[in-house]
C-alpha cells in the first residue's frame, strides 16, 4: 500500500497542474470565442451599414431621374401647348383677317363693278 500511496501522492500535484492547464485552455478558449463573435458581429455591422449607404444612394439616383424625367415630361407638355396655341393664334389670325375683310365690305359701299 505504501507503493500506491507514493504514487498518489506523486500524481495528485501532476493531476492538478493538468487540471489548472486545461482550465487555462478553457479560458483561452472562451476570450478567442468571444474575440470571434466581437469581430463577426463588427463585420456585420459594417455590412449592414454599407448595405444602407448603397440603397440609399440607389434610392436618390432614382429619385435624382424621376425629377428629371418630371422636368423632361414638363418642358415637353409646355412646348406641345405652345406649338398649338402657335397654330391656333395663326388660324385665328387668318381668320381675322378675313372677317375684318367682310365687315369692311359692309361698310364701303360698292362700285357698279362690283369694287369696294
Amino acid at each position: 500500500m505504501a507503493t500506491i500511496e507514493q504514487s498518489n501522492g506523486s500524481i495528485l500535484p501532476s493531476v492538478a497542474e493538468h487540471e489548472r492547464e486545461l482550465l487555462a485552455q478553457i479560458e483561452a478558449s472562451k476570450t478567442e470565442a468571444r474575440d470571434i463573435v466581437d469581430t463577426a458581429h463588427a463585420e456585420a455591422r459594417k455590412h449592414h451599414q454599407d448595405e444602407e449607404n448603397r440603397i440609399l444612394e440607389e434610392v436618390a439616383t432614382i429619385r435624382r431621374n424621376r425629377g428629371q424625367n418630371r422636368d423632361a415630361d414638363f418642358h415637353e407638355t409646355v412646348n406641345a401647348a405652345e406649338r398649338e396655341l402657335a397654330g391656333v393664334a395663326e388660324e385665328a389670325m387668318g381668320k381675322v383677317s378675313g372677317v375684318a375683310q367682310d365687315v369692311m365690305k359692309l361698310f364701303v359701299p360698292n362700285d357698279s363693278k362690283g369694287n369696294a
